[in-house]
């Protein structure tokens, strides 16, 4: 009998760690394939893609520009782009830590 309730017990425990560990692999499989098609891409050309702001086109619809950079125009182009992404970021970053800080009900 307590062999059956230990092996219950230990189910439920690893019901979350697989949850988390498919969630990790979930993640890390696409963020891994974009890193080795951005290393693919700077291997073969010397440049790094890089992803530009929206530009209205003629018609007033938002445009995203992937163009291919040095690396070193990335690293300014980044610095130049990272002030607009810093307040959504901010927001969402303050947003999460107040979640995590609310007491659990």
């Amino acid at each position: 009998m307590a062999k059956h309730r230990s092996t219950r017990v230990l189910d439920l425990v690893g019901l979350p760690a697989n949850l988390i560990a498919g969630f990790m692999v979930g993640a890390a499989i696409p963020a891994a394939a974009i890193a080795a098609m951005v290393a693919g891409v700077r291997l073969i050309t010397g440049k790094v893609p890089f992803l530009s702001h929206a530009v209205p086109d003629e018609n007033g619809e938002r445009q995203l520009v992937l163009s291919l950079v040095t690396p070193e125009q990335a690293r300014v182009l980044w610095a130049e782009h990272k002030s607009s992404f810093g307040a959504p970021l901010e927001k969402l970053r303050l947003e999460i830590q107040s979640m995590a800080e609310q007491p659990k009900a």
